[in-house]
């Protein structure tokens, strides 16, 4: 009896966890590797101690195309590990670390409150355009998930949206060169 009681402890704290990191808003594609390969390592460094943990996933529409970023602050250390998918292969073709100096990521999310930010700025048409890259990012801490997802074009025509803000500095320096030179070229003001 003191087994089956718990057992059942046990079973209503993991559903309490995983209710707590599976929102419903939180569009993972759990088919995608990157995916599946940045919850295998945000696991490990959450067992290993990290206190808030990042994950950001750029890809394509339709297609597991992309690369992700693992983002993680343990000890008041901010750390990365860059996770790249090629497409051709269909593959993790490399997983890369660093140390980041200073901490503007998680200084940011908490700094402009994105945790409590919940929409992005609302265009139809850019809304319904097919084959546009997607931003997603999901932020763990002890207590607490936070997700969001937002289009490139979302981030690409209102740079002054927090979110959009926080994506940029989330993206690859090439793609951020691309998409400022862009901005430009269409007259739309940084922030």
């Amino acid at each position: 009896m003191k087994r089956a009681s718990t057992f059942l402890a046990l079973m209503v704290y993991s559903l309490v966890l995983f209710a707590q990191d599976e929102s419903p808003s939180c569009p993972l594609r759990r088919s995608y590797l990157v995916v599946i390969k940045a919850e295998q390592l945000m696991d490990s460094l959450q067992k290993q101690g990290a206190d808030t943990l990042l994950f950001y996933h750029r890809y394509a529409d339709n297609t597991s195309f992309g690369y992700g970023k693992i983002i993680w602050r343990s000890r008041g250390v901010t750390k990365q590990y860059t996770i790249n998918y090629n497409h051709e292969t269909n593959r993790i073709s490399a997983i890369s670390y660093l140390t980041l100096q200073p901490d503007n990521i998680f200084s940011y999310f908490f700094q402009q409150r994105l945790d409590t930010l919940s929409s992005n700025p609302r265009d139809e048409e850019l809304e319904s355009m097919s084959h546009d890259g997607r931003h997603l990012v999901w932020v763990r801490t002890k207590n607490q998930s936070h997700c969001f997802e937002i289009r490139r074009a979302i981030v690409y025509h209102y740079p002054a949206h927090p979110r959009s803000q926080f994506v940029s500095r989330l993206m690859r320096v090439s793609e951020l060169r691309e998409m400022e030179n862009g901005r430009k070229r269409m007259g739309i003001k940084p922030n």
